[in-house]
C-alpha cells in the first residue's frame, strides 16, 4: 500500500511517486482494486501525460470501472506483520489437521466403502447418488454466474512516425473474434523520434479468446502494426464488478 497523505495531486511530484509505485505494483492499494485508487483517481482527472508510462497505463485500465462499482471497493489492507517461527510452525500444523480434517469430512460425504462394502451393489448405487446430489449442488450455486472474464490493455506500435494513428485504432477496431469486446475509447501515447503508440483495451471472455489470440490477430495488420505488448492484464471479479458501455476516454 501507498501513503498518499503527503502528495498533491495532481502534481509532477505525486505522479512520478505514483508512476514509480506502479511500475512495480498493479494498483495503488496492492494487489486489487481499493478505495486508494479511487480516490487518486478521482484526483487524477480524465488524462495522464504519456512520459509517466506506469500511471498511464493503470489510469486507462481505472477508466474501464463504473463508479458504482468503485464505492463497493474496501479500504486497502495493512501488511501483515511476519509471525514468529514457532507460530508458523504451530500454524502449520494445525492448517494440516484442518486439511486431514476436511479429506476425512469429503470422504465422509461422498459415502466412500470399503474394499468389502465395494462389493456390495447397494452401496454403489448409493455411491453414485451421493456424487450425483453434488454434482447438482454444483450446478445450482454456479447458476447465474456468467462467464468468467479479462481486462487486457495493449500498446500498438506502427512502423513509421508519420502513420495516421486514428485510422490506425479504426483498423483495430474493426477486428473480431468470438468473446472479444472492444472498447471504443483509445489513447494516443509519444513513444521516441515522434513516433507514436496505440493504448487500446478490451474485455475478454477467458473461455474463448486467449492474450496471444489477440496479439496474433492485432499483428495481421502487417502494414500498419510493428509491434503489439501487454500494457495491463486484469481478470474479473463477475459477481462485483461491472463495465461501463463505452469508454469515457477522449480521442487525442
Amino acid at each position: 500500500e501507498m501513503d498518499i497523505s503527503g502528495l498533491e495531486i495532481p502534481s509532477a511530484e505525486a505522479f512520478e511517486k505514483l508512476n514509480a509505485h506502479l511500475a512495480s505494483n498493479s494498483y495503488i492499494g496492492g494487489k486489487a482494486p481499493s478505495a486508494l485508487d479511487k480516490q487518486v483517481f478521482e484526483k487524477i482527472g480524465e488524462t495522464v501525460e504519456g512520459k509517466y508510462e506506469d500511471l498511464a497505463s493503470w489510469h486507462f485500465l481505472m477508466s474501464f470501472f463504473v463508479p458504482k462499482v468503485m464505492e463497493t471497493w474496501p479500504e486497502p489492507k495493512a501488511p501483515k506483520k511476519a509471525a514468529p517461527k514457532k507460530e508458523k510452525k504451530e500454524e502449520k500444523k494445525e492448517e494440516k489437521k484442518e486439511e486431514k480434517k476436511e479429506e476425512e469430512e469429503e470422504e465422509d460425504d461422498l459415502g466412500l466403502f470399503d474394499d468389502d462394502a465395494e462389493e456390495d451393489e447397494e452401496a454403489k448405487a448409493a455411491l453414485e447418488a451421493k456424487k450425483k446430489q453434488i454434482e447438482e449442488e454444483k450446478k445450482k450455486k454456479n447458476k447465474g454466474k456468467g462467464p468468467a472474464k479479462s481486462i487486457i490493455v495493449f500498446e500498438v506500435k506502427p512502423w513509421e512516425a508519420e502513420q495516421d494513428m486514428d485510422e490506425l485504432a479504426r483498423q483495430v477496431l474493426s477486428l473480431e473474434l468470438d468473446g472479444l469486446e472492444w472498447k471504443p475509447g483509445y489513447k494516443i501515447e509519444p513513444v521516441a523520434y515522434k513516433v507514436q503508440k496505440l493504448v487500446i483495451g478490451c474485455i475478454v471472455e477467458d473461455d474463448k479468446v486467449g492474450t496471444d489470440d489477440i496479439t496474433e490477430l492485432v499483428e495481421g495488420l502487417e502494414d500498419s502494426v510493428q509491434s503489439v505488448d501487454i500494457a495491463a492484464f486484469q481478470k474479473v471479479q463477475i459477481l462485483s464488478i461491472q463495465f461501463i458501455s463505452t469508454c469515457s476516454l477522449k480521442k487525442k
